[in-house]
C-alpha cells in the first residue's frame, strides 16, 4: 500500500510524534510511507531523538488547508482552496491522521482512514456553553459547538480510531460514534535494566517544564523532597525534561529553581539522551505527579498515558505515581509500584520502601516485567493486526 501519515505537529519532538514515527517505521518495512505536514519535518532529528529507522520514509510538505467547517460565512476562494488542497489525500491507499485535539481538519479521500486521538477532551455540558456566552468567548463557543455536533459524525468515516489508554477512551466515549475504537498504548523503547545493585539513593522524575493543562506538578515533588530529606538526608531528587524557548516556560523553571534552593534537588533541562539514560540507570525510585489536584471534570490535566513511567520501570526504577489517568493502566499497586493521592502518602510510601530493603529488589524486578507489556514489539504486533484487517 501507499500510506500517508499526517500531523499538524510534525516539528515538535513529543509523544504524538513518537507514536506516528514508530507507525511510519513499522509500515515502511512493507509499504511506501510518506510523513505529511504543512510545516517542515525534521526527519534526521526524529531518527536521532527517538531512535527510529526512517531511511525508507519520504517527507511530503503540502499546502495548508483552510478551516471551512465553521459558523462564519465561507468565502468562495477559501472554499475552493479547501477542495484544491485536499486532493493529495487521493494518492494514498491508507491515510493516518492526528487532528488538532478533536478538530479533524479536512476531508480525506483515501480508500482507508485511521484516526489517532491523543487528548482526552471531555464533551462540553450545557453550563460550559452558557459560561462561554456570558464571558463573550464566542470563538470558543463556536469551536465547541462544531465539536459537539459535527465531529462525532465524522468519526464514522474512519476504519479505526487509535487511542492511547482506556482512561482516554472512557472520557471521549460520549463523542465517539465509531465502534472501531482501539486502545493502542504508545510504543516505548524499553531501557536496559542495570540490576538493583547499581541503584543509588536517587529519585527521578521526567517531564517537560511548562505551565499548561498537562503540567507535571514539579512543585509538589520538590515540596515532598523537602520534607523527606529531613528523615533521609542521603537521598536526592533529579528533575529532568525539555524546556521550550518561551518566556512562560522559563519563568516556570525559575520558580522551581527558587523553590528548590538549599534542597537536595537537581535540575536537568533539555537533558541529552545519554545523560537521561544514566539517570534511569542510577535512580531507585520514579516519582510522577501529573494530575495532582486536577478537577474531575478536567481529564485533560491528567496523565494521558505515562511513557516516562514505563521507561523508568524498564530500567528497574520503582514507580510512585499519582493515582489517576493512564497511570492506572501501567502500575500494579503494591506489586510493580505504588499509587498516591496526597503529598503525605507519597512521602510515607517512599519512606516505607527505603526502610524495608527486602521489598526493593523484588518490586524493581516486577516493574521491569510489567514494562514489557508496553514494548515497541507489542505495539507493532497490534498495529499490523489492525492494518491487515483493512486490506
Amino acid at each position: 500500500m501507499k500510506v500517508g501519515i499526517y500531523s499538524p505537529y510534525f516539528g515538535i519532538l513529543g509523544g504524538g510524534e513518537l507514536y506516528l514515527g514508530t507507525i511510519a517505521e513499522i509500515l515502511s518495512r512493507e509499504h511506501k510511507v510518506d510523513l505529511i505536514s504543512d510545516a517542515d519535518i525534521p526527519l534526521a532529528s526524529y531518527q536521532r531523538f527517538f531512535g527510529l529507522e526512517l531511511k525508507d520514509v519520504r517527507v511530503r510538505k503540502v499546502s495548508s488547508v483552510p478551516f471551512v467547517e465553521s459558523l462564519t460565512p465561507i468565502f468562495p476562494v477559501r472554499f475552493l482552496r479547501y477542495f484544491s488542497n485536499t486532493r493529495f489525500t487521493r494518492d494514498y491507499d491508507l491515510f493516518i491522521i492526528l487532528p488538532r485535539n478533536f478538530r479533524i481538519p479536512f476531508r480525506i479521500l483515501s480508500r482507508h482512514k485511521i484516526l489517532h486521538l491523543q487528548v482526552p477532551d471531555k464533551p462540553w455540558q450545557r453550563s460550559d456553553f452558557m459560561r462561554s456566552l456570558s464571558d463573550f468567548e464566542f470563538t470558543q463557543f463556536r469551536n465547541q459547538l462544531i465539536k459537539k455536533f459535527r465531529y462525532p459524525v465524522r468519526f464514522r468515516e474512519f476504519d479505526a480510531v487509535l487511542i492511547n489508554s482506556k482512561f482516554h477512551l472512557d472520557v471521549i466515549s460520549p463523542w465517539l460514534v465509531n465502534p472501531r475504537a482501539v486502545v493502542l498504548p504508545p510504543p516505548i523503547a524499553l531501557r536496559k535494566n542495570p540490576g538493583w545493585a547499581c541503584k543509588k539513593n536517587l529519585i527521578l522524575s521526567v517531564g517537560r517544564f511548562f505551565h499548561g493543562l498537562h503540567n507535571k506538578r514539579h512543585d509538589v515533588l520538590i515540596n515532598a523532597m523537602k520534607k523527606m530529606s529531613v528523615q533521609f538526608p542521603g537521598w536526592r531528587l533529579a528533575l529532568a525534561g525539555g524546556i521550550r524557548q518561551d518566556s512562560h516556560s522559563h519563568e516556570y523553571f525559575r520558580e522551581l529553581e527558587e523553590q528548590a534552593k538549599g534542597l537536595p534537588v537537581d535540575f536537568y533541562p533539555n537533558v541529552s539522551l545519554p545523560h537521561l539514560e544514566q539517570l534511569f540507570t542510577d535512580a531507585a525510585f520514579y516519582w510522577h505527579a501529573a494530575g495532582y489536584e486536577a478537577p474531575t471534570d478536567k481529564p485533560e490535566r491528567m496523565e494521558h498515558f505515562g511513557i516516562s513511567t514505563v521507561e523508568a520501570m524498564s530500567a528497574g526504577c520503582i514507580p510512585l505515581v499519582y493515582r489517576g489517568g493512564g497511570q492506572l493502566e501501567i502500575v500494579e499497586d503494591g506489586q510493580s509500584g505504588y499509587f498516591w493521592r496526597t503529598e503525605e502518602s507519597l512521602i510515607t510510601k517512599s519512606a516505607a520502601l527505603i526502610l524495608n530493603k527486602n521489598e526493593l529488589e523484588p518490586m524493581s524486578h516486577a516493574a521491569v516485567q510489567r514494562s514489557k507489556e508496553f514494548s515497541r514489539e507489542k505495539f507493532a504486533e497490534k498495529l499490523l493486526q489492525i492494518v491487515s484487517s483493512l486490506q
